[in-house]
């Protein structure tokens, strides 16, 4: 969808294709990050406690394909927290 929308508006020269467009995009992108933190827990490298992070401190935190610095709300220090798949019980 967004790539139609740029060639769109790249082949129109106009930029109302992908304004047009865009709230959709902002829409999927909040849905699946949505999605994708209900899955995952976080594990502590230092104390193993696992825990699951604010949106907000998952959106904001630097991080890897499989870790992602966070602050362990168990013994407060932050790491890169090993990134864990929840059950699905």
């Amino acid at each position: 969808i967004q790539y139609s929308g740029l060639l769109l508006s790249l082949l129109r020269r106009s930029i109302k294709p992908l304004i047009v467009i865009l709230p959709i995009l902002i829409t999927y992108a909040i849905v699946l990050t949505a999605i994708y933190l209900k899955k995952v827990l976080y594990l502590c490298p230092n104390c193993h406690h696992t825990f699951k992070p604010t949106l907000g401190a998952f959106v904001k935190a630097k991080h890897t394909p499989k870790t992602r610095q966070l602050k362990c709300p168990n013994c407060h220090q932050t790491h890169y927290c090993i990134e864990v798949y929840q059950n699905e019980s």
